[in-house]
């Protein structure tokens, strides 16, 4: 179950009818408990063909699901995600609003119903919905990156440097935030900074290739030419990408 994912954020469950499963929900494993195991069924062939890109066929075993466990928050939100990823905005938001009703501290579908504001225009409603994902979850990691987006949008700098020390503050093991924080300590001249949070982010997920290199040219610009080299190294072994080989061979000529 663990390999099929979606992504969110983990909100606030019922208490359990069944005995407890872990299922994945954009990457974060969560609890989820459902009425009977028909529900279940239909959920992990939903999983499976949303996989595949069959939206519509996933969307009709979600709605089994439904059937089967109509008091699952989250079975709407997951069918709402497919029937967005349809064009279907207009029945994607009648289910956020049956998952909101069902559970309103629920945080994947305020981030839900963002998406689906954002595809009406409403940039204001998108970005109200995303903070009250906040303010319910503060671990709610998707909410943080797509009020980023839509800051970055905007031009609001200012905000967009905030919300990604907000993500970093609740949620320390997000990598894409330290990998952030450290492109804004460079921009504003702070190396230290800028090496401790590269470091930090790679720790947290050692395939960012792009932290990886640009950890090697802040060993270059700072004269520390064997650590660049052994990290450039380490990015090639990993990517393979023929653009980092021909940084690697001209740094090895120049020294």
């Amino acid at each position: 179950v663990g390999a099929v994912a979606l992504g969110g954020c983990a909100g606030r469950m019922p208490e359990p009818k069944t005995p407890t499963m872990v299922r994945s929900f954009h990457g974060t494993l969560v609890p989820g408990y459902y009425v009977s195991p028909s529900a279940y069924e239909h959920y992990l062939r939903a999983q499976l063909l949303s996989n595949d890109g069959r939206a519509e066929e996933a969307a009709d075993q979600l709605r089994q699901a439904i059937a089967s466990d109509g008091a699952s928050a989250y079975l709407r939100t997951r069918l709402a995600e497919e029937l967005l990823t349809l064009g279907r905005i207009d029945e994607a938001r009648e289910e956020i609003e049956a998952s909101l009703h069902l559970d309103g501290q629920f945080a994947e579908a305020y981030v839900d119903l963002a998406r689906v504001k954002l595809r009406l225009g409403d940039a204001g409603g998108a970005e109200s919905a995303l903070r009250r994902a906040i303010d319910v979850d503060a671990t709610c990691e998707d909410a943080y990156v797509l009020l980023v987006n839509l800051y970055r949008e905007r031009g609001q700098d200012a905000k967009v440097q905030e919300t990604w020390r907000a993500l970093a503050q609740h949620v320390p093991a997000s990598a894409p935030a330290h990998h952030a924080l450290a492109g804004a300590a460079v921009a504003r001249g702070d190396w230290k900074t800028a090496e401790a949070e590269l470091l930090k982010a790679l720790d947290l997920d050692g395939n960012l290739g792009d932290a990886r290199e640009e950890l090697a040219e802040l060993y270059q610009a700072e004269g520390r030419t064997r650590e660049a080299l052994t990290t450039l190294a380490d990015a090639y072994d990993r990517s393979g990408d023929g653009k980092t080989a021909e940084r690697l061979v001209r740094l090895q000529m120049a020294t």
